[in-house]
């Protein structure tokens, strides 16, 4: 077989590393954060905060451009065909007056005070803020969109593998009452009612596939990255942010002006009673 030499290797060395690249990316468990920011960077709406700001810059220099002082200039050339001339003095013109005239003026005008310059740029800005806060609200419910099939694939995915358990203690036992039918210590009822049971089981596990592909098809549609049925969720740890919440709540009920008002509420109601 001969060897393969230059940008035959090259190429080759280049499909095989993106391969691995690409079947080490589809072993690798799905994490919610990275949905979240694929998600993100899919969505065309990300792009318009650069745009408002921009937006929003040139409405503010505008404005302030309007402090600077404004030049202008004016000119004017005209020409007439006929011009009185002065009469003669002695005999003689004292001069031709010219038929064509050229007039040119200069103005500069400055705003000295302008009471709705600073409400103009501060509306500018609430605007933008307003703009900003309404994007922010927008791409939320994208989040909210991805947790939501993210946890409802992470749902399916645990009972999945709960119903794997139990399939396997199902399929046992019918081994085993099948041999014992076979030896004549069971009757073939028990082995018939385990295995009814096992096949809507079964059904069951096979609903549970079907939503949890739904609920994947949907984060592909989100994210945009193509995800495998079979495809693992890795659960977020949210116990550090748990304790800490849990710290935050103690050091709250710690506070004296909690306990002493929660103390006068209570003396408030007994003095009621």
């Amino acid at each position: 077989m001969p060897a393969l030499k230059g940008p035959a290797c090259v190429c080759c060395c280049m499909m095989l590393a993106s391969w691995v690249l690409s079947s080490a990316r589809a072993q690798e468990p799905l994490q919610l954060a990275t949905l979240q920011r694929e998600a993100l960077d899919r969505d065309p709406r990300v792009r318009e905060f650069a745009l408002q700001n921009e937006q929003s810059g040139l409405r503010l220099r505008n404005i302030e451009v309007e402090r600077r002082p404004a030049v202008s200039t004016l000119g004017l050339i005209q020409y007439q065909s006929d011009v009185p001339t002065p009469p003669p003095v002695a005999g003689q013109l004292a001069s031709r007056p010219p038929k064509d005239t050229y007039d040119i003026s200069v103005r500069v005008d400055q705003r000295i005070f302008d009471p709705a310059l600073e409400p103009r740029l501060a509306l500018a800005k609430a605007d933008l803020a307003e703009s900003q806060a309404r994007l922010r609200v927008a791409l939320f419910s994208l989040r909210d969109e991805v947790n939501e099939a993210f946890f409802t694939a992470a749902l399916l995915q645990e009972q999945i593998g709960a119903l794997g358990a139990t399939l396997a203690d199902l399929e046992s036992r019918l081994r085993e009452t099948t041999i014992r039918v076979r030896e004549g210590a069971a009757i073939p009822g028990e082995a018939a009612a385990i295995e009814a049971t096992l096949l809507q089981q079964r059904q069951q596990e096979e609903e549970l596939r079907a939503n949890k592909k739904a609920a994947l098809v949907r984060l592909t549609s989100l994210t945009g990255r193509p995800i495998e049925a079979d495809a693992a969720l890795a659960l977020p740890a949210l116990d550090d942010a748990v304790a800490q919440a849990r710290q935050e709540l103690e050091r709250l009920h710690a506070r004296p002006d909690t306990s002493s008002s929660r103390a006068r509420a209570i003396a408030r109601r007994g003095s009621r009673n």
